[in-house]
C-alpha cells in the first residue's frame, strides 16, 4: 500500500510538471514567467519558480531511477522535494504583485498536483506494509524478506535478507532495518 501511495504522489507530481507549461498568470506559463522575471531583474522570483518545476521533476526522475533498480525509495526524499515545490510556488506567489499578476486555471491546478502528492505522502507515511508469509504460517520458507533455515526455526528468530540482521519470528518487521 505504501509504494501505491507513493507512486499516486508522483502522478500529481507529474500533473504540477505538466501543468507549468499552461497559463499560470498573466496569460503566460512558467517558462514564460521565469524568462519575465529574467528581464526584469527580478532574480529571487525566478529561482523560486524554478523550483517548483524542478524539485517535481527531480522527484519523479528519482523513482524511476529506484523502479530500474527494484530498490524501495526514501520517504523522506520525497517529503523534502514536495515541500522543496511547493515553498517556491507558494513563496513566488507571495512576493507577486496581486495588482498585476493575477493567478489563471494553471496556478490552481498545480496548486491541487500539491495537495494531492501531500495527501498521498501523509497516507504513504502512515500506511506500513506488512509483511505477511503466503501460507500464513510464521516458518514459512517462502517469504522473500526472511530467511529461515531450519536451525533458525527452533531457535525462533528468523534472518532479514536485506540487512542480515536475525529478529524473532514474532516480528513482523526487521528491527533493524524495518524491511
Amino acid at each position: 500500500m505504501k509504494s501505491r501511495f507513493i507512486k499516486l504522489s508522483k502522478i500529481a507530481l507529474f500533473l504540477v510538471c505538466f501543468v507549468f507549461f499552461m497559463p499560470i498568470s498573466c496569460d503566460m506559463n512558467g517558462v514564460d514567467l521565469i524568462r519575465m522575471f529574467n528581464r526584469m531583474e527580478m532574480t529571487e522570483n525566478k529561482i523560486l519558480l524554478l523550483l517548483v518545476f524542478v524539485a517535481s521533476i527531480v522527484s519523479i526522475l528519482i523513482s524511476i531511477a529506484f523502479i530500474k533498480k527494484e530498490e524501495e525509495e526514501s520517504i523522506l526524499l520525497d517529503w523534502s522535494l514536495l515541500i522543496t515545490s511547493i515553498l517556491g510556488g507558494v513563496l513566488s506567489i507571495g512576493r507577486m504583485n496581486r495588482e498585476y499578476f493575477r493567478l489563471q486555471s494553471g496556478a490552481y491546478t498545480i496548486i491541487a498536483g500539491w495537495i494531492l502528492s501531500l495527501l498521498f505522502l501523509i497516507c504513504a507515511s502512515l500506511s506500513r506494509e506488512k509483511h505477511v508469509p503466503k501460507n500464513n504460517n510464521s516458518f514459512s520458507k517462502d517469504t522473500e524478506h526472511s530467511s529461515l533455515s531450519e536451525e533458525n526455526v527452533q531457535s525462533n528468530v528468523w534472518v532479514c535478507t536485506k540487512c542480515g540482521a536475525t529478529n524473532p519470528v514474532g516480528s513482523v518487521l526487521c528491527q533493524n532495518c524495518g524491511h
